[in-house]
Formats: structure tokens, sequence, C-alpha cells
């Protein structure tokens, strides 16, 4: 079994990776451990529906309470829901789906990106919510998102991380340690 070190709250985490790299993966063995220490985790997908995510997490054995799952692409709503339930940790897979109606541009454009995940993150700190973002990967191998006068999403998170290996493939990802009990 996975073990999950304790979060800083408020902490802001990107993780980036390939497609099919495993990140959906690891952040719901990361929400089980999360939740058992305490606080709910909101884990908002805007690539799958609630019913694939649960799929996922059936086969991944996360089955426990304290795990709340959204599909949902509105920033306004993710927004609402998290000030709802005050969760501990907030996941949201993926920025680029995410959009603002405030904001002019399509979901994933630079103005929206960047401007989502600042409003996420400045949400998470001033509620003490630890927020994950997921991000995808540019052809060049660069966590994707905008870098526009220095600002880009691996500046509003305190810690960028990208995972590397060959995706369908979990557990066998260099750089990425899985501490086992037992």
């Amino acid at each position: 079994a996975m073990r999950v070190a304790p979060v800083m709250y408020p902490a802001r985490t990107l993780l980036g990776g390939d497609p099919g790299i495993g990140k959906s993966t690891i952040l719901l063995q990361a929400a089980r451990g999360l939740a058992r220490h305490g606080k709910p985790v909101l884990y908002v997908s805007g690539e799958e529906s609630e019913a694939q995510v649960k799929l996922r997490a059936s086969r991944l054995g996360v089955t426990d309470g304290g795990i709340y799952l959204m599909s949902e692409t509105s920033l306004e709503r993710i927004l609402s829901a998290t000030g709802e339930l005050s969760p501990g940790t907030l996941i949201v897979d993926s920025i680029q789906t995410v959009f603002s109606s405030d904001l002019p541009g399509a979901p994933g454009s630079v103005g929206q990106v960047r401007e989502c995940a600042a409003r996420l993150t400045f949400f998470g700190k001033k509620a003490g919510v630890s927020v994950f973002l997921v991000g995808h990967v540019t052809k060049e191998g660069a966590i994707a998102g905008p870098r526009v006068e220095g600002a880009s999403c691996v500046n509003v998170s305190d810690v960028p991380r990208r995972e590397k290996g060959r995706p369908g493939r979990p557990g066998r990802r260099p750089g990425l340690r899985r501490r086992c009990s037992g």
C-alpha cells in the first residue's frame, strides 16, 4: 500500500506528465491517504465522468469515505462546491479543462489556464485548502500552461512535478518512489 506523507496546508502542487502515464491514478491513491488524515478530499475531473473516476477508484481499491467526486469544468461551480464542502484537499484533473465564464477565450487558452490556476490557488491559500492541479505536457516535454510575462502554471505551484515513463506501466515510472508497508 502506498503511504502518503502529510501535506503542509495549504500547499499548491502541479503534477504534469505524458498522456496515460498515471497522473490520475497517482492522485486517486494520494486522495485515499489524504482523506485518512481527517479532512475530506474533493476530486474534480474535467475529462472523465464521475462513473469513470469511480470505476478507476474501485479497480485501485480506493473505496474509502472522505473522497468526494465531481465532474465539472466551470471554475465558479468548482469554487462553490469547494466552499460548501470545506475539504482539506482539492484535486483538479486537469487545469486545461477548467474555464471561467468571466474570462474571454476557450478552456485551455492561455488566459483561461493562467487565471483559473491563479484563482484556484488563491482560493486554496485563503481557505486553507491544499490544491493539486494536473497539467498536460507539450510536445517539447514541458508542463503545459501559459508562460506569459513570467507567469505560468509552474509559477503558481509550490511543487511542480513531472512524471516520466511508459504509459500503462504503473509502478515502473523512473523518478517516482513508492513506499510500501510490510
